[in-house]
């Protein structure tokens, strides 16, 4: 699997965590992996820190904003 290829599941997988979840009972803890990957840290506006390969790797929701005429 490539670096990029992975990357991009651990981006679906914060997608899929924490509030509002698209897949319910997925844990955020501290400690839980995914594959090769742990997460590491959580944060307030909806992020995962993982440990993957000796780096640290964040994936975060994107912020939705609605705009008004």
């Amino acid at each position: 699997m490539t670096n990029d290829l992975f990357l991009a599941i651990l981006a679906m997988d914060a997608y899929n965590r924490g509030y509002n979840p698209g897949i319910a009972d997925l844990s955020d803890t501290v400690g839980t992996q995914i594959g090769t990957a742990t997460i590491s840290n959580r944060s307030s506006f909806y992020a995962v820190a993982y440990t993957w390969n000796g780096e640290r790797i964040m994936a975060s929701r994107r912020r939705r904003t609605s705009r008004r005429p």
